[in-house]
C-alpha cells in the first residue's frame, strides 16, 4: 500500500516544523491535511470523492471553583460537520479524520465544573448545500458561573470554509463570540491562550459545517423538506439555494411552485 506513496516534508513547512515551533494543535492541521489528501484520490475516483469538513473547535477552561473548593479544567473538543460525498449526506456534529474524542454530556459538565450550557444545537444552514447536503456544525452555550475562569482556544476553518465540489457550496465558518448579540457579534481570534473570563459572561461556540457535493437545485426535494423540518436547513435557504418551496405549515413540498423555481434557476444555468 505504501510502495507508490512518496512523502515530501520540507523542514521549516508547516508539516515538518523546526524547533521552537509550536505543535500543540497539530492535530487540526493533519484533519485539514487529510481532506487535501481525500480530494487528490477523489479526482482519481469521482464516485468515491469526499468534500471537506469541518473539524472541531476546541476549547480548555480552567481556574478557581469556589463552590466546589478546587481548581479545575475542562478540555473539551466540539464536533464539526462531516463533508457529503458523491452518494450521500456528510453527518452532523462528528469528528473527522483523526479525531476520537466523545461528546461530554450537559449534565456531566454541569455537575463538574462551575458552567451552565444555555444551548447545545445544531447550527442551521452550516452543512453546504448541494444535490448531497454537507453536515452541520454546532453552537454551543456557556454561562460562566465563577471570576476566577480562563479559556484557551484552538481551531480551524474559521478563515478558510470546507469547500464544497461539483457547483455544491462550502460550508459555514466556524467562530468563538464572547457575549453574543445577535447581528452585532464580536468574533474573537481562531486561536489565543488564557483569555480571562467574568461571572456571567457567555462564551459561545461555534463548529464549522462540512461542504457539499452536486448542484442544490438537484437535491431531492423531499429531503430538503426534511432538513427544514430537522433544523438542519432554513426556509429561507430552501426556497433561496435549494428553490424548493414549501407549504404554509413548512412540513411538506409545495411541488407546482419548486418546478417553477427549479425551472427558472435551469434557464438562468443553461
Amino acid at each position: 500500500m505504501y510502495r507508490p506513496i512518496r512523502v515530501i516534508a520540507p523542514e521549516g513547512s508547516v508539516v515538518n516544523p523546526r524547533a521552537p515551533g509550536g505543535v500543540s494543535s497539530r492535530n487540526l492541521t493533519s484533519m485539514i491535511l487529510a481532506d487535501v489528501m481525500i480530494d487528490a484520490l477523489g479526482q482519481s475516483a469521482p464516485d468515491r470523492m469526499i468534500a471537506a469538513g469541518g473539524p472541531y473547535q476546541g476549547i480548555i477552561l480552567g481556574g478557581w471553583d469556589p463552590l466546589r473548593e478546587r481548581f479545575f479544567v475542562d478540555y473539551e473538543n466540539f464536533a464539526g460537520g462531516h463533508g457529503a460525498n458523491a452518494s450521500g449526506d456528510g453527518m452532523d456534529a462528528t469528528q473527522l479524520h483523526t479525531t476520537n474524542t466523545a461528546n461530554l454530556p450537559i449534565e456531566v459538565m454541569e455537575l463538574e465544573f462551575p458552567v451552565r450550557v444555555e444551548r447545545y444545537e445544531i447550527a442551521c444552514d452550516s452543512g453546504g448545500a448541494g444535490r448531497y447536503r454537507g453536515g452541520c456544525g454546532v453552537i454551543r452555550d456557556l454561562r460562566i458561573l465563577t471570576d476566577s475562569t480562563t479559556v484557551t482556544v484552538r481551531s480551524a476553518r474559521q478563515h478558510f470554509p470546507a469547500q464544497g465540489k461539483n457547483g455544491a457550496h462550502q460550508g459555514g465558518p466556524g467562530a468563538f463570540v464572547l457575549n453574543p448579540k445577535g447581528r452585532d457579534d464580536v468574533k474573537l481570534r481562531p486561536t489565543f491562550s488564557e483569555m480571562a473570563l467574568r461571572k456571567n459572561d457567555l462564551f459561545r461556540i461555534v463548529t464549522p459545517g462540512g461542504g457539499g457535493v452536486g448542484d442544490p437545485a438537484h437535491r431531492n426535494p423531499d429531503d430538503v423538506a426534511v432538513d427544514v423540518r430537522e433544523g438542519q436547513v432554513s426556509v429561507a435557504a430552501a426556497r433561496e439555494i435549494y428553490r424548493v418551496e414549501l407549504s404554509g405549515d413548512g412540513r411538506s413540498v409545495d411541488s407546482e411552485e419548486t418546478a417553477r423555481l427549479r425551472a427558472i434557476q435551469a434557464s438562468l444555468t443553461s
